[in-house]
């Protein structure tokens, strides 16, 4: 997030400079002065750096373990009781530089993967027997380290089997003859043929791609271990990394407008980019995650295991190209995914808004706030800020007299803009407070005593509301200003990180040349809200909470790898604007209503079955059973895009005519079209009716 920041003691240059001619007093860098410079630049910069004993080496090792062999395909348990030395040792190691775990887990690593290259070429020669019953284990937390040679050999052989079958009935299933419908019944030879030379082919490029990795990207895996044993947002970034990393923070024009991390092995879908192809497609959603990657009709290369920048340099491509992604849901099913690269259409990420007519003479602001966007190189460009407050006005003309304001999904942005987004609907007052390691801090305050809307405020969250978009709710909701609604809990994001480039640093120490040691980008401060409460790993939870779609996903920050903690610190002087915002008799009214709805209802039972699903994470390698299995997971997932409000009292319309006259077809046409959609929404339809119990609350009974 980017903001404001105000001078803290241990932010300035002169104290980096001095750490660096303590760390390194050379003109080349190597692999253990990085190693013990990002140790001791953690150490004095993090937020709440990790003693540097036995536990947080367990840390390290565990992290490691899990980024050398995410699937616990190559290593063994013999392997695995050699490396079990290091387990409580790696602290004092990392100290002195010491990489001798690291040689020594890279060169057991380095001969698993060429006998395990040798075993899945001999199973792929032989055919496939999908009438045994039998199973494979899918989660790869569940799974344990082969206990021996034959163990390992045979689970080998189960997940080439498995792999050959889910590329089987994938392409049985694309297929629409009759003899691809019996091949979902009983095996069909040809069918069963063409999945092994495509597994193969797939497993070629895995292994050409594993082999490609050197040492230097497994120590510079291991130094990033180092760093995130402090907390999920803490890490190493090596030379090519931090390339990476400025382009993700600049933004690709072009590509399929998706955010991706590695997680476990996996490509996951951390976030949808407003306006990119991908949401505009609407199939591909976060926590998603991407298996394989097929350019235009070409073959899908498999891309588990791959590292991040490897899978988004496939994906990523020139506008009008079609990228096939082939994509395995939380749930478990695996879809094919087309998109058409293309530039993000930047309108679509900005704040826009709808008059809502109720029952009732009922009428609502609605207004979406997709992210807290701002081009602080160009002050003429959107932010949110200032398109919010001219959202905000364009309801009121129209005659709304209370507003839904939209943060699902919102991943947060620009804090200056969280700040002057609250402060639109207060007088003015402190916003959210950071804090340092050391208790120094400061509150962001809206100075503004301006208020753009004085009406009623519902704010719409869920888990995938995060960082800014927390501060606005959380400030919103401690000053009695908004009903906030929503699922349990928000992301609960709520750290600050700096990136300290050690070419700098160790250029400025030794007046040499930069070296190529990458970066640190380290947990410095915290947030916390005005009530005194962090919004790091709870989130905020709302005054009013609805079951959710998402809530069988491990959705949050506290899901995260040794995530920081809830803290407090003291309580920020405000003025509240409403002591009771929301009276008893609404609240039992909603929960009411969310007993008896029976799209609630759909989703508290859906969520159920979705949560036993993820449970049961072994795949069936029988034919017959993983069919049957497939088209339940699908039932179930095709329900969730069904659950929505078939006959709404609600109506979305124009709220600018003017304005709305002035518009190029095609976005005259994507408005009418986002019109359609709002009444069928159920969150809104509720929210609706919160806003219309709020008024009537307020209204005297006449005598």
């Amino acid at each position: 997030m980017t903001f404001r920041r105000k001078p803290l003691p241990f932010l300035g240059l002169i104290t980096l400079i001095g750490v660096a001619i303590f760390l390194y007093s050379g003109s080349e860098a190597g692999p253990s002065d990085t190693l013990r410079s990002v140790l001791q630049i953690v150490q004095k910069y993090h937020f709440a750096p990790q003693g540097i004993d036995d536990a947080y080496s367990k840390r390290v090792f565990s992290l490691y373990l899990k980024r050398l062999d995410p699937g616990k395909r190559f290593l063994i348990q013999d392997d695995i009781d050699q490396l079990k030395h290091y387990e409580t040792q790696l602290d004092d190691d990392i100290k002195t530089g010491n990489l001798e775990f690291v040689s020594l887990a890279n060169k057991l690593l380095k001969q698993r993967l060429a006998e395990s290259k040798a075993i899945y070429k001999q199973a792929i020669q032989n055919p496939q027997d999908l009438s045994k019953d039998e199973t494979f284990e899918t989660d790869w937390d569940r799974r344990s380290y082969a206990a021996n040679i034959p163990a390992w050999v045979d689970d080998w052989r189960k997940f080439i089997k498995y792999q050959v079958l889910t590329t089987y009935i994938a392409d049985a299933e694309s297929a629409t003859t009759n003899e691809a419908k019996d091949a979902l019944t009983k095996t069909n030879s040809a069918y069963e043929i063409a999945a092994r030379h495509k597994v193969e082919k797939n497993m070629n490029s895995y292994f050409d791609r594993l082999v490609k990795e050197t040492d230097s990207d497994r120590i510079d895996a291991f130094i990033d271990c180092v760093a995130n044993a402090n907390d999920p947002h803490t890490s190493y970034l090596a030379p090519q990394q931090r390339d990476d990393f400025d382009i993700n923070i600049k933004g690709s024009l072009e590509g399929i407008g998706a955010v991706l991390q590695e997680e476990d092995g996996y490509i996951k879908v951390a976030r949808i980019v407003p306006g990119g192809p991908a949401s505009r497609q609407k199939e591909l959603k976060a926590q998603d995650s991407i298996i394989k990657v097929a350019q235009g009709d070409g073959e899908a290369v498999d891309i588990v295991g791959a590292r991040v920048q490897d899978a988004v340099r496939l994906i990523r491509g020139s506008k009008g190209t079609k990228v096939i992604l082939t994509v395995k849901k939380p749930e478990g099913k695996i879809v094919l995914i087309p998109i058409i690269r293309d530039i993000v259409v930047l309108e679509e990420s900005y704040a826009k808004s709808a008059l809502i007519n109720g029952p009732g003479n009922q009428k609502i602001g609605y207004v979406v706030l997709p992210s807290f966007y701002r081009d602080f190189a160009n002050a003429k460009a959107h932010n949110a800020s200032d398109d919010l407050r001219n959202e905000l006005s364009r309801v009121k003309k129209a005659g709304a007299n209370s507003v839904i304001l939209d943060l699902r999904n919102n991943g947060g942005g620009a804090l200056d803009d969280a700040v002057k987004v609250a402060g639109l609907f207060i007088n003015y007052g402190p916003i959210v407070q950071v804090r340092d390691r050391h208790n120094n801090g400061y509150a962001y305050e809206d100075q503004d005593p301006t208020v753009t809307f004085d009406g009623d405020l519902v704010v719409l969250v869920n888990g995938f509301s995060a960082s800014a978009a927390e501060i606005v709710s959380a400030a919103l909701q401690d000053y009695g200003r908004a009903v906030i609604i929503g699922s349990a809990h928000t992301y609960g994001k709520g750290s600050v990180q700096t990136v300290l480039n050690l070419d700098s640093i160790w250029s400025n120490s030794t007046r040499g040349v930069p070296i190529g040691a990458g970066s640190v980008k380290v947990t410095n401060q915290k947030y916390f809200r005005v009530n005194g409460g962090s919004t790091q790993f709870k989130g905020v939870e709302p005054d009013i909470v609805l079951p959710d779609v998402n809530d069988y996903l491990d959705i949050g920050e506290k899901n995260q790898p040794y995530p920081l903690s809830w803290t407090t610190t003291s309580e920020a002087s405000i003025r509240k604007w409403n002591v009771h915002l929301l009276p008893d008799t609404v609240l039992k009214k909603s929960i009411q209503r969310t007993k008896v709805d029976p799209n609630f209802i759909a989703i508290s039972d859906l969520v159920k079955k979705l949560k036993a699903r993820r449970k049961s994470s072994s795949y069936p390698l029988n034919l017959v059973k993983a069919v049957e299995s497939q088209r339940e997971s699908k039932k179930e997932s095709d329900a969730l895009d069904q659950i929505k409000v078939p006959h709404s009292a609600l109506e979305a319309v124009v709220h600018d005519t003017a304005w709305f006259t002035q518009l190029e077809p095609e976005r005259a046409t994507e408005y009418k079209e986002w019109l359609k959609q709002i009444p069928k929404d159920i969150y809104i339809n509720e929210a609706s009716a919160v806003l219309s119990d709020l008024a009537a609350a307020r209204t005297p009974t006449p005598h």
